[in-house]
């Protein structure tokens, strides 16, 4: 029932690989490496993917994972340079650490709603990534997920959303707007820092951001909020607030401007 681990690794003129009817689970690096690696036509049983498994698999352009696949392994897919489709499982829990990452070529992605973390690095270096549907299960987004992913414009981000982690979309250079919902607590230092092309930012209440802080251009906190920590923020913060300004050196309620 399991595909072992390095079993088809580095296999150079490896392209096609029909999985048996029996096989639930595929140990780690199995196709790792695979270099003319192209398609996979998936067994009925498929449960669980490994760590590593088509990494570096430069051949690779679009995949499709079965409804029956709940869980993957670190690195998935990393350093696929021709990557640029991927439909997930729609019972997939978790995206762990860096699975796209360094994925240049890849475009768009839809997270489930199935999915509840994405993990530390999961889009790090994916340069063409153009826009994001996080689904309504995920309740963090880990650090550096969306690294220099300078083409990013847009990202749907629904009611679920609990904490961005540090650095999270850093260096988003095209990212223009995002709102966050009204479920998220915590935004942690530099989580945006480097988005130039950043124009306005919605935060929804009872949330508390602390640490770098920074968030200027035509930012808006909503009620219940406590910014402190490195603040600055620019624009308008609602009633019950509390708010330190580091250059002014004093606390605020309120408006500010």
């Amino acid at each position: 029932r399991q595909l072992s681990a390095y079993r088809n690794r580095e296999c150079k003129k490896l392209t096609t690989v029909n999985l048996g009817a029996n096989v639930t689970t595929f140990i780690g690096q199995a196709f790792y490496h695979c270099p003319a690696f192209t398609t996979l036509n998936w067994g009925p049983k498929v449960e669980k993917v490994g760590r590593r498994n088509f990494e570096g698999c430069d051949a690779l352009t679009t995949i499709t994972f079965p409804d029956t696949v709940t869980t993957f392994g670190e690195y998935m897919f990393a350093y696929c340079d021709n990557l640029t489709s991927v439909t997930l499982s729609k019972n997939l829990t978790d995206l762990p650490q860096a699975v796209f990452t360094d994925c240049p070529k890849l475009e768009n992605i839809v997270i489930p709603d199935s999915v509840q973390g994405i993990g530390k690095m999961c889009f790090d270096g994916c340069t063409a990534l153009q826009s994001v549907v996080i689904g309504d299960g995920v309740k963090t987004i880990g650090m550096d997920a969306f690294l220099d992913c300078r083409n990013l414009t847009t990202v749907t981000m629904n009611d679920s959303v609990e904490q961005i982690e540090e650095y999270a979309f850093k260096y988003c250079e095209k990212l223009q707007s995002i709102v966050i919902p009204d479920t998220t607590t915590i935004i942690e230092q530099q989580a945006f820092e480097g988005c130039k092309s950043l124009t306005s930012v919605t935060i929804g209440k009872n949330v508390w951001i602390g640490a770098g802080t920074i968030i200027l251009m035509g930012s808006v906190i909503e009620d219940n909020c406590i910014v402190a920590a490195g603040s600055i923020v620019k624009g308008i913060i609602p009633e019950g607030s509390v708010f330190m300004q580091k250059r002014e050196k004093c606390l605020r309620e309120g408006k500010t401007s």
